[in-house]
Order: C-alpha cells, then sequence, then structure tokens
C-alpha cells in the first residue's frame, strides 16, 4: 500500500527523529535560557524593549497594514501572517542558507529562539499570550532546520547523508529533494495553525495595548 505525501513526510522526520529531538531541545532550551539570561541582567529590559521596536517597526516598513489587518480582516491576517512565515520565515531564512551550507539551517533556527527568548523575558500578560504562537511556530521552524540541513549534507557530503551509497553530489542532492519536499507539507500545515493562533493572540494583545 502506498503512502500518501504527508504519511511520506512523517516517516521522514521518524527517520530523522535524533536530529529533530536535538535541534527542538536546542530551540526551546535556548528561548528558556535567553528568557532568563535577559530577566537577570542589568540593562535587560531595554534591550527587550529595543528589540521590541525595532520588529514592529520593520513589520510597519515591510508589511504596512498588517497589524491593522488583525483587527479588521482576521482571515486576510491569516494568509498574510503564514506567507510571511513560511516564505520569509522558513524558505528564505532556513532552507536557502541551509541548502548552502547545512549547519545554517539549524543556527539560523536557533537565532529566531534566542531572539524569542529576549522578547518573552520579563514575564508578562502580553508574554504569556505570545506562548502558544512561540510553541507552534517555533516547531514549524524546527521542522523546516531538518530536512534543510539535510538538503545542504546532501550535496556537500554525499556519504554522510546517504551511507551505504555511492552518490554523486547531484545524485545525492536529487535523491533528497522530493523527501525533503514531502516533510516541508508539515511545516506549511504547522505555520498554517500557527497563524491562526497568532492571528487570535495578536488581536487580544492589541486590544489591550493598541497600536
Amino acid at each position: 500500500m502506498s503512502l500518501t505525501p504527508l504519511q511520506e513526510g512523517l516517516s521522514y522526520y521518524r527517520r530523522r527523529s535524533r536530529y529533530l529531538s536535538a535541534v527542538g531541545i536546542a530551540y526551546y532550551g535556548l528561548i528558556i535560557l535567553m528568557a532568563l539570561v535577559t530577566a537577570n541582567i542589568e540593562g535587560g529590559a531595554a534591550i527587550k524593549q529595543a528589540i521590541m521596536e525595532e520588529a514592529f517597526r520593520g513589520i510597519r516598513e515591510m508589511f504596512p497594514g498588517l497589524l491593522e489587518a488583525y483587527m479588521a480582516d482576521p482571515p486576510l491576517a491569516v494568509a498574510y501572517t503564514f506567507s510571511v512565515n513560511f516564505l520569509l520565515g522558513a524558505v528564505v531564512t532556513i532552507t536557502v542558507p541551509g541548502l548552502l551550507l547545512f549547519f545554517l539551517a539549524p543556527a539560523m533556527a536557533l537565532l529566531r529562539a534566542a531572539l524569542w527568548g529576549v522578547i518573552l523575558s520579563p514575564a508578562s500578560l502580553l508574554a504569556a499570550l505570545a506562548v502558544p504562537t512561540l510553541m507552534l511556530e517555533g516547531l514549524g521552524y524546527v521542522l523546516a532546520a531538518v530536512p534543510s540541513a539535510y538538503l545542504g549534507l546532501s550535496w556537500l557530503c554525499p556519504e554522510r547523508a546517504f551511507p551505504g551509497l555511492d552518490l554523486s553530489r547531484l545524485e545525492a542532492l536529487r535523491r533528497e529533494a522530493p523527501d525533503a519536499a514531502k516533510a516541508y507539507l508539515w511545516v506549511a500545515i504547522v505555520l498554517l495553525i500557527a497563524a491562526m493562533v497568532e492571528v487570535g493572540t495578536v488581536t487580544i494583545a492589541l486590544l489591550l495595548r493598541p497600536i
């Protein structure tokens, strides 16, 4: 019985479960670590405020009207948020660097985790509202890091990506690409759910703290 693309994508992550677990533990662990560090160092609150202000400024400049869309048109906001997180957050930020040099995929994901940790410290109501989005969106980026890293590994070190097989760099990349694409279906699903949750929580946050 043949498997569906989603089932094959799930099977891909099962085969890479050790690497997936390592990236996931590092990702969420770094968030906690950076939150604790920021809460306990002098000037931590100022660092957090500066990062948040820069983030909101960047959102307003790159995606004008996005924050207002959360209140006015939630379905559009979901589509907008998903597109940004999937294309920019996963493909451009994680997959493209990982394809060039495999270790950049987890490195870029962990950089995002570090920034999340700073933003979430110290604890507040607004930070608490961000936790569900953080968990889901983070899972999407962790999932993206796995096939992205193996795409880069396949052409750089074919013998490590496919031990026991005598493949050229191009053959290894061609072999890995279809499996990575099926795995990426789960990235899209998780980030879509994360976008729905984010729109809901950001709407609440904007009601508590208007833009």
